[in-house]
């Protein structure tokens, strides 16, 4: 199967009108770590006020898969699993942070965390991705 990037994603997709635009970037020197910054609206809730929960959990297995894509690699979610720490409010600014823990033959650990400007965790997450091989663009 060809994972191939066709600006589609419904979290970073350029040509997808429904996208949340968000762009990750590398947040250290080392490039281990991604991170964006996003600010959920109305329109993202579950209850008023509150960023329903698939949401938040699309968001932090996206900030895992950037943390491997932007490694030059194709992967897939294979297994996560998501701890909601703290209601996510809607109109606040998040950092979204994502990274590699462990690579072993075809496996990928990572980890990823959702936290608001002062630095407190709202939600976090664990996954293993199973690697698919090198991105074509690389």
């Amino acid at each position: 199967m060809n994972f191939e990037d066709d600006s589609y994603c419904i979290v970073c997709g350029e040509d997808n009108p429904l996208s949340l635009q968000l762009d990750f970037e590398h947040e250290d020197d080392e490039k281990s770590r991604v991170m964006t910054e996003f600010t959920p609206g109305e329109e993202l809730s579950g209850f008023r006020g509150v960023v329903h929960g698939g949401i938040i959990s699309t968001l932090l297995d996206e900030a895992m898969a950037k943390s491997i894509y932007l490694q030059g690699w194709q992967a897939v979610t294979a297994e996560m699993t998501v701890r909601y720490v703290e209601p996510v409010n809607t109109g606040e600014t998040l950092r979204v942070l994502g990274w590699i823990q462990e690579q072993r033959r075809r496996i990928i650990e990572t980890s990823s965390r959702i936290e608001n400007k002062m630095g407190d965790e709202l939600a976090r997450a664990k996954a293993r991705f199973v690697l698919k091989g090198k991105r074509d663009d690389n």
